[in-house]
């Protein structure tokens, strides 16, 4: 089915009745989440790359990109290393940008890996 939505970019039939069923197929067989853009994934796949993956900026999103500063301002460990030879260590670090990745390998990975760990934990 990946083969097919990639074989649709490359003779520019995207635009085909066809292909957002396939998308939503392909998006049910792979048990990606509800909000990925796999049409977009598709679309800007890199020639020669199998990989689905796409970046979106999301900083726009004020409470996301607050949260993400929270998990920052809770999670900071100040650890002094030798190479700061005296320089003042950093009190915080501030998230100035956020990116979505929508990486449909990665997803599938940790579906895998998620299920191993249910099966050791019964």
């Amino acid at each position: 089915l990946k083969g097919a939505l990639v074989a649709a970019r490359r003779l520019q039939a995207v635009d085909v009745p066809e292909f957002e069923p396939a998308v939503a197929k392909y998006k049910e067989v792979r048990r990606l989440p509800e909000g990925w853009d796999v049409a977009r994934m598709v679309t800007e796949r890199r020639h020669g790359r199998a990989k689905l993956l796409c970046k979106s900026d999301v900083s726009g999103n004020f409470a996301l990109r607050a949260l993400v500063q929270l998990m920052f301002d809770r999670t900071l460990r100040r650890v002094e290393t030798r190479d700061r030879h005296g320089e003042p260590m950093p009190e915080r670090l501030d998230v100035v940008q956020v990116v979505q990745v929508e990486n449909e390998e990665k997803w599938v990975d940790y579906l895998v890996r998620r299920e191993a760990v249910k099966g050791d934990v019964r």
